[in-house]
């Protein structure tokens, strides 16, 4: 298990070639990112603190007036593998997809609450919850049609609707 060790700043050696660019805007981001959570996700050096990953992290800390930052150092890569690495841990969260509808929701839901949503990097105004009300008018048009269907008592032979079938008993047969 690597250790995490807070490293000054300053001592910290970013990769000058890392092709991830940070915008003043996303570096916004997570300033408020930290202010929300705190420091979480430490900057990877390696043994000479050369930074493999968290530059932008690193901007947003200095911006906050951080002196210190907790890091954890990767031993063992090669050189190319550091580079390589570097890349990586830039592209392949990239590659993922988002669920768009359980985004949808847990902003809703944050937002219901009355969490400040825009420390996710998402803007609520840019979500499309449309399909919450689509789906709610579904439910709706499900729940009349249950309602509306008659079942009918195999012993009595009687017909209800699914809500009196409850008061009668369970054992009944849809009328189609």
């Amino acid at each position: 298990m690597q250790e995490i060790k807070n490293i000054k700043i300053k001592d910290l050696v970013p990769y000058e070639r890392n092709s991830k660019i940070h915008s003043e805007y996303q570096i916004g981001l997570i300033e408020d990112s930290i202010k929300e959570f705190g420091f979480i996700n430490p900057i990877l050096i390696d043994e000479n603190k050369n930074v493999i990953a968290g530059h932008g992290r690193i901007e947003a800390a200095k911006n906050l007036n951080f002196k210190e930052l907790p890091c954890i150092v990767i031993e063992g890569l090669t050189e190319e593998q550091r580079r390589a690495y570097i890349i990586a841990d830039n592209r392949l969260s990239e590659l993922a997809e988002w669920d768009n509808e359980l985004v949808a929701r847990e902003l809703k839901d944050l937002k219901e609450s009355g969490f400040n949503t825009d420390v996710t990097g998402f803007l609520f105004d840019d979500i499309d919850f449309s399909f919450m009300e689509e789906q709610g008018q579904n439910l709706k048009k499900e729940k009349k049609q249950r309602e509306a269907k008659e079942c009918e008592c195999p012993r009595c032979k009687c017909v209800f609707t699914s809500k009196e079938v409850i008061q009668h008993g369970r054992d009944y047969e849809v009328v189609e």
